[in-house]
């Protein structure tokens, strides 16, 4: 008979729960730390780094994007145990799946007080980003609104992504988002922990592998040069054409009007930056406990400038009023949705946009009769401002 698997999502919920070491434990949600970008956590123990990559070059590249990975290191008081990560079942679930077009994992665990999601994105078969996120607990009642705001920014991040969710989360009954189950955690291989990491663990690889894998490098670097080969005796050739050289030769201005056209082509487009900031918007607002979004609309419609109330919040006080004239289009349009309070709306209003403001990095200024109550909350519409 298989051994049970313990499945550890914070070491206060397994301490409250008093449940003994098991054969085998499941580490996920707060145990485990991972991350594209950043480094290793203090209270987090160093593991051997993982790919983003799926494909057999990868071992061999130093220009391999690697995910620092850190376990908790109260883990190691467990006991006499064999262990495996949530993060490497979705890691190599996802690279498995070898998707054209972007994937977005949903993985994590609930904790007693707190939901820590591991975010994984794939694009065309490679991680691309290792996200954490922290929500509230699974039965607060502001979870699923941190839980959409999450999403949206991910919709706007990763448009027509597949969206997946695996356990040990619980299945959130969403229909934009596929729940795959257990499925990445089959086939984990459980293993004694270690402490540290070592290069030559790193490359251990049968004596197989690194052959085929010097031959398919050799076999690159070859096929490369015969290209370079190819297409510099195919432009030796153009440059010697009867013909052309009849026509005066190779234009060099007309190459380099090509080469401005490039270079414009490549330039970021408005909208992608106006995409970009957006997601940064809904993250910023979704951290803020009790703001809600309603609308949000970048560009912002054009609205007369002498209509407005004269209430600005910047996030920065060094910033002057010159930065939000009065004859300065708006960026984006928002309305926010908040708990009514006691204070009059004004003071209310700007309580709300300086906490909107320090969080997003925007300018905020109130429109004419920008706020409103309905059901027990308070509406407010603001004009934001992006700064450079």
């Amino acid at each position: 008979m298989r051994p049970q698997v313990e499945v550890v999502v914070s070491f206060e919920a397994r301490e409250a729960s008093r449940r003994a070491a098991g054969r085998r434990v499941l580490l996920a949600g707060e145990t485990v730390f991972a991350s594209l970008q950043h480094a290793i956590p203090p209270g987090f123990v160093i593991q051997p780094p993982r790919d983003a990559l799926g494909t057999l070059l990868a071992h061999f590249s130093k220009d391999t994007p690697k995910i620092a990975v850190g376990i908790d290191e109260r883990a190691f008081g467990i006991g006499k145990a064999r262990f495996a990560l949530a993060f490497d079942g979705y890691r190599n679930w996802g690279l498995r799946q070898r998707r054209k077009g972007t994937m977005v994992v949903f993985g994590g665990g609930e904790g007693l007080a707190t939901t820590k999601l591991e975010i994984l994105a794939f694009v065309d078969g490679r991680i691309v980003a290792v996200e954490e996120k922290m929500l509230p607990e699974r039965v607060s009642h502001v979870f699923r609104d941190a839980l959409l705001s999450l999403i949206a920014e991910l919709r706007l991040r990763y448009p027509g992504a597949r969206f997946v969710q695996a356990a040990p989360l619980s299945d959130w009954m969403l229909d934009e988002i596929e729940f795959i189950g257990d499925a990445p955690l089959r086939g984990l291989a459980y293993r004694p922990l270690v402490r540290g990491t070592s290069e030559r663990a790193r490359y251990r690889t049968p004596a197989a592998i690194a052959a085929a894998g010097v031959v398919l490098y050799a076999s690159a670097i070859g096929l490369g040069w015969n290209r370079f080969t190819a297409a510099q005796a195919a432009y030796d050739e153009a440059v010697n054409d009867p013909w052309v050289r009849r026509q005066g030769g190779i234009d060099t201005s007309y190459l380099d009007l090509l080469n401005t056209r490039r270079r414009y082509m490549d330039e970021p487009r408005r909208q992608t930056l106006l995409a970009e900031k957006a997601a940064s918007i809904v993250q910023g607002i979704a951290s803020i406990r009790e703001a809600r979004i309603v609308e949000i609309r970048l560009p912002a419609p054009s609205i007369r400038a002498e209509r407005q109330v004269e209430m600005t919040v910047s996030p920065d006080s060094r910033k002057g009023r010159r930065e939000i004239a009065a004859d300065r289009l708006p960026d984006v349009l928002l309305t926010l949705s908040v708990p009514r309070s006691q204070e009059a709306a004004l003071e209310h209003a700007r309580r709300v946009m300086t906490e909107v403001a320090n969080h997003t990095g925007i300018s905020l200024r109130l429109i004419h009769q920008g706020w409103r109550d309905a059901q027990g909350r308070r509406l407010f519409t603001v004009e934001g401002f992006i700064h450079d």
